[in-house]
């Protein structure tokens, strides 16, 4: 495996050559504050720059038109004064980042879980909490296509699923109408590069069997992703 000397070398290497990455911050304290901020301070740029350029007012009616089409046209009225362009671009930057906050935090609690099946492991929260940074990295180079794909749109009448570009939701351009959206958007690539970074990451931290990795990888997004399939069929 490759030496990695530094935390900039291992947020660079963590996207083509995981095992060492792991394997080093496995025994180095700090370096997860890294990807942490990198992370936060790249992610949160997509939802500003969607909202400093799509059509509030288009905005506001699709919002309205989606979520409160059942509601009467007076309180259809006080959810469009209350979504001004400040509160849209801060509430989003703002959901943005303590999204993967706390998604990260239910990850290493889920980790941290499964871990203990392994007596030799003697990870704790913390530790695994930091890991979950590193497997998020991929993050970064989703945010950049979400920042190119609002910039290349021929119209400031953009569906928000620019913002994240790699979602189902955006490949097959579905409305927000229909009853597929939630999940089309919930499922995207990035999430199967997570999926495989937790792999080679368990593997390096723990002594758990390959099958049992794999499916603790799994697991979160299957569960997840096949509830919500089935309360759609049934």
């Amino acid at each position: 495996m490759e030496s990695v000397n530094n935390p900039f070398q291992a947020c660079f290497n963590i996207l083509l050559k995981p095992n060492g990455v792991f394997a080093k911050v496995r025994m180095t304290h700090n370096w997860s504050w890294i990807p942490f901020l990198l992370i936060i301070s790249v992610a949160v740029l997509p939802e500003l720059y969607y909202f400093s350029t799509v059509d509030i007012d288009w905005y506001r009616e699709l919002m309205v038109q989606t979520t409160a089409a059942n509601i009467s046209p007076s309180e259809q009225n006080v959810i469009r004064q209350s979504l001004n362009k400040e509160v849209l671009l801060w509430s989003g930057t703002f959901g943005a980042a303590l999204s993967l906050i706390i998604a990260n935090v239910i990850l290493a609690l889920y980790l941290n879980f499964c871990a203990k099946a392994d007596e030799e492991c003697v990870e704790g929260f913390t530790d695994w909490y930091g890991f979950c940074w590193w497997v998020s990295l991929p993050t970064v180079f989703v945010s950049i296509l979400g920042l190119l794909a609002i910039a290349l749109s021929e119209s400031n009448q953009m569906l928000p699923t620019a913002v994240h570009p790699t979602s189902i939701a955006y490949f097959l351009s579905i409305e927000m109408s229909s009853a597929w959206y939630g999940l089309c958007q919930s499922i995207r690539i990035e999430h199967f590069w997570y999926m495989y970074l937790t792999t080679v990451g368990l593997a390096q931290w723990t002594q758990l069997s390959k099958q049992r990795i794999t499916v603790i990888a799994i697991a979160p997004y299957a569960i997840i992703w096949g509830i919500w399939l089935l309360t759609m069929i049934f």
